[in-house]
Formats: structure tokens, C-alpha cells, sequence
């Protein structure tokens, strides 16, 4: 996360309430909260997962009331997804041409697809 949960710490109520660029990122890939963030009182491990290809932002089926757009974590975010590798080696235009339709189906913005790193960016 960054800024780190130390860093969090020891900032006043104030500074929380305006985090630049506020980033959470495990082994499957990372969100860029773009602009500032309010993050007082965000449970993140409720609100946010970031699984195998796959973000989930105030899930469904959580006790946890969505915000209205551009509050909380409900507010534009470049993903990266990493280990976006397609079944079959070397289908590499195929694959990109898929996600492309993936970012349209969902309305969010195709930003990029690396065939060496795997990583996948696009805009919510």
C-alpha cells in the first residue's frame, strides 16, 4: 500500500483525508487511486480484493454500503493485473483483442497489455 500503514499512521486527520495517488498492490497486481483519496475510517481488506485477474471494489454481497461515485474507493482507478498470460502461447493479438472487449463490455479504458510481463492496465 502507499503510502504505507506506518506512513498512514502518522499522518493527521486531515492528510488522510486528502492521500495523492492512494495505491494498494499484493502479487496479483495493483489500483491507483487517481486524484485524492479520502481513507479515514476505509476498512480496506472489506472493501477491496485483488484475486488472480480479477479486481473486486465494495463487493456485492458485503455488509459494507457502496458510496456514491467519487467517494471513498468508488472513484476512477488505473488497474494493473498482472499474470495476464493467454491459454495458448504466442495468441498474442487474439488475447489483447480479448481483453480489449473485456475493458469495453465492463466500460472501462483499455490502457495496455505487455506480452513479456503479462501485466494488463486499464481505467475505471
Amino acid at each position: 500500500m502507499k503510502p504505507s500503514i506506518i506512513e498512514l499512521a502518522r499522518k493527521t486527520k486531515s492528510e488522510l483525508q486528502k492521500v495523492p495517488n492512494f495505491t494498494v498492490e499484493n502479487e496479483n497486481g495493483k489500483i491507483v487511486f487517481e486524484g485524492e483519496t479520502d481513507v479515514t475510517g476505509l476498512d480496506i481488506d472489506k472493501i477491496l480484493e485483488i484475486g488472480n485477474r480479477v479486481v473486486v471494489v465494495y463487493p456485492d454481497d458485503s455488509e459494507l454500503n457502496k458510496p456514491q461515485q467519487g467517494k471513498g474507493l468508488n472513484k476512477p482507478a488505473i488497474i494493473h493485473l498482472y499474470n495476464c498470460k493467454p491459454r495458448k502461447p504466442y495468441e498474442y493479438e487474439a488475447f489483447k483483442k480479448k481483453l480489449k472487449e473485456v475493458c469495453e463490455k465492463n466500460q472501462s479504458t483499455f490502457i495496455n497489455w505487455n506480452e513479456n510481463t503479462f501485466e494488463w492496465v486499464f481505467r475505471v
